[in-house]
């Protein structure tokens, strides 16, 4: 089996909910997706996605992957999409860094790569634990009273795992955490994510007002120095995300006991090859974890429910289905979720079938 030809497609999504905040205003209304179709010279197809929340939040932009698949999918083709390793490699001796953009390539082809062995993803990343997955509902950023209608909306649904995005001044947040806490509080899992927009000073002074919540503290600083800073001071439990970018990332997280668990992101570290390799590390070190992504559709939301379902339940801490905050569904699939579960795709490879007319033409083909 060899890569015969990659399309590229380019695909806006419209959030949901109309926006979604985060800390430091960030605030995300629509976003760029660059999607991948890779057919094999066997009459297989798989399909990767790279998207983003915002340019401002993450060093990725659609165009920029766009641009550097121009160099990345020739280099690729006539290879066996089955050998992501080595796919991987070559990726990285043709071009250094851009690993958002190496990620669309990547996840399809171990969609291809389950495809052609007759397995799933998930089987692939290590064995099936579930196929409905928790998940966490996301909480935008916004007044005290609206995060917590939005709380009690979720709450509705069935959810009861929940992540609530703080990030501001001091009186503020503590008033989202107090009115949060006034609907959910007894949830599975609550966690508090700060983006890592607060000062040192900012969040030793949040976080001790915190004590003694059955919560966690995600990312309250930028840097995992100043992150392990803070926790050296709490009982509160903390989570490693924006710091984490490699695997090396995640040892020195856990040297200087930054973190009790850690949420790796798809796009942000390369694909599902270099996500496995932080996965494992982090088991192997007793780290609980979530995998998922910052944007997109269908197709890297079905990328994040495999990893879900195939990790162990001693280290699951959440699954999160990113696709289910857009409004455009590409898959029949369609991030199928209820009652605060998601559904594992079935089927081999991803378990998904793109419908091509949604996407339209490729913008670019290389064969």
């Amino acid at each position: 089996m060899k890569i015969k030809q990659i399309d590229v497609f380019q695909k806006t999504y419209t959030m949901s909910a109309g926006k979604f905040v985060i800390s430091g205003g960030k605030v995300a209304s629509d976003q760029d997706s660059t999607i991948v179709r890779i057919e094999t010279d066997n009459g297989l197809v798989g399909w990767g996605e790279q998207c983003v929340f915002s340019p401002g939040y993450l060093v990725a932009h659609g165009d920029g992957a766009r641009a550097a698949l121009k160099l990345l999918a020739p280099a690729v083709l006539g290879m066996d999409p089955s050998t992501p390793e080595l796919i991987y490699g070559v990726m990285e001796k043709t071009m250094k860094g851009h690993y958002y953009a190496k990620a669309a390539i990547d996840i399809a082809c171990w969609d291809l790569f389950g495809q052609s062995t007759n397995m799933s993803v998930s089987d692939l990343l290590g064995g099936t634990h579930r196929t409905q997955i928790p998940l966490y509902a996301p909480i935008s950023m916004a007044s005290p009273d609206e995060m917590k209608d939005d709380c009690a909306k979720w709450k509705s649904f069935g959810y009861k795992r929940f992540q609530m995005k703080v990030g501001g001044d001091y009186e503020t947040d503590l008033k989202r955490v107090e009115a949060c806490m006034s609907v959910i509080e007894g949830a599975e899992r609550i966690i508090f994510d700060a983006n890592g927009n607060w000062t040192q000073h900012e969040a030793v002074q949040i976080v001790a007002a915190l004590d003694g919540l059955k919560i966690f503290v995600e990312q309250p600083c930028a840097t995992m120095e100043e992150s392990a800073r803070v926790k050296a001071r709490s009982r509160q439990p903390f989570i490693l995300d924006e710091s984490l970018l490699t695997s090396a990332d995640v040892l020195r997280a856990h040297e200087l006991n930054a973190m009790d668990a850690v949420m790796l992101k798809i796009s942000r570290f390369g694909g599902i090859t270099p996500v496995k390799k932080a996965r494992d590390i982090s088991m192997e070190l007793g780290l609980a974890l979530t995998v998922e992504d910052s944007g997109g559709g269908d197709i890297i939301t079905a990328a994040m429910a495999h990893f879900s379902a195939s990790t162990p339940d001693r280290f699951f801490m959440n699954g999160f289905f990113t696709g289910s905050m857009v409004k455009e569904r590409i898959t029949e699939w369609g991030c199928k979720n209820s009652g605060g579960f998601g559904e594992l795709p079935t089927g081999t490879g991803l378990g998904i079938s793109v419908d091509k007319e949604i996407l339209g033409k490729p913008i670019a083909t290389y064969a």
